[in-house]
């Protein structure tokens, strides 16, 4: 008779949050005294992507299952089963096993952290430059789109991207004012739209 393999569920600790890239990892494994010609399928308990293994030796394979991007439907129990068959001539015998649960908590994406700053002497006549950046989760599957609002209400959008740069040549007294950097994160298939923060700052123009 085929045994059962034995197998393990595996994937990164931390926090998970929405837009994020996650896998799982499903280690099925037979003793080495098994004939090499078993093979082996892994099953989840969710069908999110096509079952594959990967045969690391002929007693071990790994299974990976990859949620991109996670939304908040995806928490859960999650477990992987694997079976091994051997075929003979006129007989096939199989062997099945079952991981622990693992559960996955999906926390809702907080909002960018946004930060802006200036380079240079901010004096009429002088080059001077504002910079944006936006930091977020770790392993979101998209950049934000960045937006600088000038004082005379205009914009420029850079998309896909944590840093927006503007520089002035030279700077005039008439770009003093308020300035806002947004920047905002869009995954529809994670159910986030809109997601934005903003920084706004005043630049005082000297002039000599």
């Amino acid at each position: 008779a085929v045994p059962a393999p034995t197998v393990t569920l595996t994937h990164p600790s931390g926090p998970l949050y929405q837009g994020t890239s996650h896998s799982l990892n499903c280690t099925a494994s037979l003793p080495p005294s098994v004939d090499t010609d078993i093979n082996i399928t892994t099953h989840w308990t969710a069908a999110v992507s096509s079952d594959r293994s990967t045969i690391l030796s002929p007693s071990l394979f790994v299974s990976t299952l990859t949620i991109s991007p996670l939304a908040t439907s995806d928490a859960g129990q999650y477990f992987c089963a694997a079976t091994a068959h051997s075929y003979s001539q006129y007989i096939t015998n199989s062997g099945s096993g079952r991981s622990p649960e693992e559960t996955l908590s999906v926390t809702a994406l907080p909002p960018p952290n946004v930060s802006m700053s200036f380079s240079g002497a901010p004096v009429n006549g002088h080059s001077y430059s504002l910079q944006c950046s936006a930091s977020v989760a770790a392993g979101l599957v998209v950049l934000p789109d960045m937006k600088l609002v000038f004082p005379n209400s205009t914009e420029k959008l850079v998309a896909g991207s944590s840093s927006l740069e503007h520089r002035f040549s030279p700077l005039r007294s008439s770009d003093g004012g308020r300035y806002t950097c947004v920047a905002t994160v869009n995954i529809p298939r994670a159910g986030i739209n809109g997601l934005s923060a903003s920084v706004t700052k005043t630049l005082n123009v000297v002039c000599k």
